[in-house]
Parts: structure tokens; sequence; C-alpha cells
């Protein structure tokens, strides 16, 4: 098609109907008609901004967001980062950023083999582009950023209404796009979010003077605000508290998380002064106090453990494979009955129309026979877990536990 030809015409319609034919088109078609006049450039140009999506994550499966998986070249579109880099220039350039009311957004360590021309468009300029999307409302944002921990952004996106936001980041990253204005937040989804080590925002292990040994024995720490400071590197804890009660408009809760699998696997790991069942009851206790804070409100509740850790076989140790075919029980399914379910069932939730839990009482991994024959754990437990629920929560509430039980 040829804009060029048809530009009297469609500039006779009325302004209505322009931008009703425009939202129809693509990004192409689009970028040929804001090149054919300035009066039709000025149209084009908030809704080509209206959505902007430069991601990866969402390409065939959820970003792994482990920390020693890197996302190689190979993973991505080869002309992702060129297209962020463009974008904000762009934005930086012109004050486009105001017409942007969906982002979608894959913030990467990128790790190439051979090509190195490509960096990571981060730095001031990336957090001055985002700060220009003053009205955006819709968030989508997935992260694997071992190398920016020493960034502490400022406060982003105040106008969120929806937000979903998952991988590997920082604890002042998340913070800064969290804790900005929750309270216009109507739809929130937290997906298996890593921290990185740190000593406090801004603070890394390799800028300290701390040895090795000394940081493994080293607990985790607050500060004076109760937010993060030393954190060892695993799934994220302490990042909620500050944020209880402070979600007044959620209605929509989603909250996705990754765990050991084994409780015969119980060293110490992340702090030598910290088990592994230490940390995963202080994580869900942080969990369960956060969705009970939201009861007056949400409508929607998903609880999801685990992407199958099988399909990340480089991140696990070989010698441990045999093991964990033996095992016959999962540290989650003890956590959610000792912290999850009791929030639960503690308040009442006046406006739920939908509680979904997935991955507990799931069959342990490598497990192949009858999981009831071989729990240490009667199913029946779990059973009635489910059963107290939907007895607590009432016949308005539709209650889907995904498990071999039910």
């Amino acid at each position: 098609m040829c804009a060029n030809a048809f530009v009297p015409r469609f500039e006779s319609l009325p302004r209505e109907l322009r931008e009703q034919v425009m939202l129809q088109c693509n990004t192409t078609d689009l970028l040929s008609f804001a090149r054919t006049s300035k009066r039709i450039h000025l149209e084009a140009i908030p809704i080509i901004y209206r959505w902007v999506d430069l991601s990866c994550h969402n390409q065939a499966r959820q970003l792994r967001g482990l920390g020693n998986i890197l996302l190689m070249s190979s993973n991505i579109c080869n002309d992702l980062l060129k297209k962020q880099r463009i974008f904000i220039n762009t934005i930086l350039e012109h004050p486009y950023g105001i017409y942007v009311s969906a982002f979608t957004w894959t913030h990467l360590t990128i790790y190439f083999d051979l090509d190195r021309s490509l960096e990571h468009p981060g730095g001031d300029s990336l957090w001055k582009a985002f700060q220009s999307m003053q009205r955006v409302e819709f968030i989508d944002i997935g992260c694997s950023c071992k190398d920016q921990n020493l960034v502490i952004p400022p406060a982003l996106f105040p106008a969120a209404k929806s937000l979903r936001i998952g991988g590997q980041m920082s604890y002042a990253f998340l913070r800064s796009i969290l804790a900005t204005s929750p309270s216009t937040i109507t739809s929130l989804e937290l997906d298996n979010l890593i921290g990185i080590e740190q000593i406090s925002d801004g603070e890394s292990l390799s800028n300290s003077h701390l040895q090795w040994w000394a940081w493994l024995k080293l607990p985790d720490s607050e500060d004076a605000n109760g937010h993060p400071c030393v954190r060892h590197a695993g799934p994220m804890n302490g990042h909620l508290y500050q944020l209880v009660g402070r979600f007044s408009r959620l209605q929509n809760l989603t909250i996705r998380t990754s765990g050991h699998e084994d409780w015969s696997i119980n060293g110490k790991t992340a702090g030598e002064s910290t088990t592994v069942v230490e940390k995963e009851n202080k994580i869900y206790h942080e969990i369960a106090s956060f969705i009970k804070s939201t009861h007056l409100t949400i409508e929607s509740l998903v609880i999801e453990h685990a992407i199958p850790m099988e399909k990340y076989p480089t991140y696990y140790d070989h010698s441990r494979m045999e093991l964990r075919a033996r095992q016959s029980t999962r540290t989650i399914d003890e956590t959610f009955l000792r912290h999850i379910a009791p929030a639960l069932l503690l308040v009442t939730w006046p406006k739920l129309k939908r509680l979904t839990i997935k991955g507990i009482g799931d069959k342990p991994e490598g497990v192949t026979e009858d999981y009831s024959s071989l729990s240490e754990r009667d199913p029946s437990i779990l059973r009635g877990a489910k059963q107290q629920l939907v007895t607590a929560l009432g016949l308005e509430v539709l209650v889907t536990w995904d498990a071999p039980f039910c």
C-alpha cells in the first residue's frame, strides 16, 4: 500500500475515524502513515507508542530467573538490544514517553560468545527514559540482571495499575517499581523473584573487603527503614514486609516461587547461619503476611510453586540427581501448610471469587509410582486442607488445587 496516494482522502475523514483506522494498522503501516504529513504524524505517534513491547521473556516460556543460568545471545532476538537502545534514545530526544500506556521489557545481562558490539542499554539514560513514562498503566518486566546490583534506580511508573515482574534483579530495582505507588495497583504478579547478593543497596560483594568465607557466615540484615541490606543470592526475602497493607486496591494477585524439593538436603547454603528449611520458612511466612493483608479487596488469588527443576539440570549438582529421585516429600508442602493455609483461613475474603493453587502436593521429582504409597505424609492431610479452604471460603469461591490427590 502506498500511503501517500491516500493522504488527501484520509485527511478529509473525521479525526475520530482516522484514529480508528490507525488503531487497526500494524506498526509498519503506522510508520508509513506517520511519514506522509505533519498532521498524520502527530496523530500516529501516540498510537505507535501506546503499547511498547521490547521483550523476549514471554517467548515460549517464562523467564527462568535462576542465578547461574546465563541468557546467551542465541536465546534472544538478535536485534532486541538494538531496538531497546533505539527506543531509549528516541524517548530521551522526543516527549513520546507520555503516550506509553502498556510496557513490556526484558532487562538482561547478555554474555556474547563472539559479538561484543552490543552493550546493555542501561545507566542513567535508561532510568530517565523509564521516568518519562509517567502514564504507563500496564507493566510486564522480566529480568536477568546480575551486573545491575550497583544501580539504585529512582522511583518508576507511578501510574501503574497492572504489574508483572519476575526473574533475577537487585532489591533496589524491585523496590523502585513495586513501592513507588502500590495504592494504584489492582493486579500484581510476582514471578519467581531471585535476588542478587549484596552488602547493601548499591554495594556488591565484589566491591567489599570481605573474604568469601566471611561472606558465607554473614546473616541477612535490614537497614533502618526495614529494607533488605545484606542479602545472599537466591529467592528474594524481606521485600514484601514493607508493602504489607499498602496495596489497598489490589484485586488480582499471583505469586510464583521456586525452591528446594527435598528436606534431606538441609545444609547451610546462603549464609552459614541459615539452613534451607529455615530460609524457606522465613520466605513463606513473609508471603503469607502479604497475602493476608490483601484479604479485603482481592478477587483472584493464584499461588504457584516451582518450575519443574529437571528442566534446568545445569543449575544443580548432578550428584544430587539420584537423591532427588528417591525423595518422597517436598518442603513446599510443609511450608504451605504451616504458613499459607493458616493465612487463608484466619481472615475473611469478602470479594474473593477464585483461588488457584498449583505445585503444592505434586509428586516429588523422579517419582513415577503412586505418590500416596511413597509419601511420608498421608495425602489425606492435603485433601483435608483443601476441604477446610473450600468450607471456610464458601460456595461463592471457586477453589482449584492442581495436585495428584485431588
